[in-house]
């Protein structure tokens, strides 16, 4: 594979800005910060100071945590300089610092999950019937409580409760239950602010072709969420997809449910969206929702008559006329004249294909493909 040596004058920088929310995370004025990369909302970061042990046994925490703009965990780092310890400040190892992300991705770690069983009644009845109580405990109810620090501590020794290892790091139970519930507690402050603050029209696209963010659907759901009316949703749709750019579009087409594609709205503007296609990325993307939902007719002969325009999407066609047990008038004719408008490899693929359907062709048309076949097959 060949590389291309990019020189430093062509890397475009990013320009990163920050602004301060109204998010504190805790009782240590830990606040969040909304990061801009060249004048966009990327993430929410807060350089985290806290002193996580009650009794100074391990050593400070300095701990930069980031959150997309949701409000859900991505990752973490530290300050240069700054590690994370356990008890008798013992450094963390290489594996405890990604055991730490893994937990922090996790469920919260911080419940504790009891089982209780109902007694049985009480009386002769009871006693009377006690084998068959044995064979059918009575349900059991399963309740939910958060644990607090010092419920998870041997006291003896001072080390993390056998039951909570496998959820903590190891000597490091005050620490990795502080991170978690920092790293986590505030999601929905961090989603409100960005529903208050971000959701503005200038965001809308760069939210919809940035799934990472964390916002995509939210943005979306939000286009048809107060109004009423028929077929809203994919109408709506349709509307933006006619209108914005074929990047958008492409994305938008995810979000179209399998049986919208039956509504003449739909069929018309993803028709009418793929004559006027000038990109490869939309044209496929236009081609794969075809040949796995319904196509109209007219837009399967439009394409067997087009198949030169769209070189990049040859593949694509292709599949979808092989994927569709019937075509309609016009399409055989028009492919047939397609094998004259290519040569090598795409033409023979063509011929191909046609062959691939001779058991839905009539005697007739079949002619036709064997004149075809004889005329142009390498």
């Amino acid at each position: 594979m060949a590389f291309t040596l990019v020189k430093p004058e062509d890397v475009i920088p990013i320009k990163k800005t920050s602004v301060e929310t109204d998010i504190v995370l805790d009782s240590m004025n830990n606040k969040v910060f909304l990061a801009y990369e060249n004048g966009k909302p990327a993430y929410y970061y807060s350089n985290i100071f806290t002193p996580v042990c009650n009794t100074g046994e391990c050593l400070p925490v300095f701990i930069n945590i980031y959150w997309n703009l949701a409000g859900h965990y991505l990752r973490y780092d530290q300050p240069e300089g700054k590690v994370l310890t356990k008890l008798d400040h013992v450094p963390f190892t290489p594996e405890d610092y990604v055991l730490l992300d893994e937990i922090l991705r996790d469920i919260d770690p911080r419940y504790d999950m009891a089982i209780q069983h109902s007694s049985p009644s009480q009386g002769s009845q009871s006693e009377k019937h006690n084998d068959i109580n044995q064979a059918s405990p009575a349900p059991s109810i399963e309740s939910k409580r958060m644990l607090t620090k010092y419920e998870m501590i041997d006291g003896i020794t001072g080390a993390t409760a056998i039951q909570h290892v496998a959820k903590f790091i190891p000597g490091a139970l005050y620490t990795t239950y502080t991170l978690w519930g920092l790293a986590n507690d505030h999601a929905q402050k961090i989603l409100n602010y960005t529903k208050k603050n971000l959701f503005v029209k200038e965001n809308t696209n760069h939210f919809i072709l940035h799934p990472e963010l964390g916002v995509q659907y939210m943005v979306i759901e939000n286009f048809y969420a107060n109004k009423t009316g028929e077929n809203v949703r994919p109408n709506t749709l349709m509307t933006i997809i006619d209108t914005t750019d074929e990047n958008v579009a492409a994305i938008l087409l995810n979000f179209v449910y399998y049986d919208d594609y039956k509504l003449d709205t739909v069929i018309n503007t993803v028709d009418r969206k793929f004559s006027n296609s000038k990109t490869a990325l939309l044209q496929n993307r236009i081609l794969y929702t075809w040949t796995y939902n319904t196509v109209a007719d007219k837009s399967l002969v439009n394409v067997s008559a087009d198949m030169h325009k769209y070189p990049d999407a040859f593949d694509a066609m292709i599949q979808l006329f092989n994927y569709k047990p019937y075509w309609p008038a016009g399409v055989l004719d028009n492919l047939l004249i397609q094998i004259g408008n290519h040569d090598g490899e795409k033409r023979n693929r063509i011929l191909v294909l046609l062959d691939s359907k001779k058991a839905t062709f009539g005697e007739d048309d079949w002619t036709k493909i064997k004149e075809a076949q004889k005329k142009y097959k390498e």
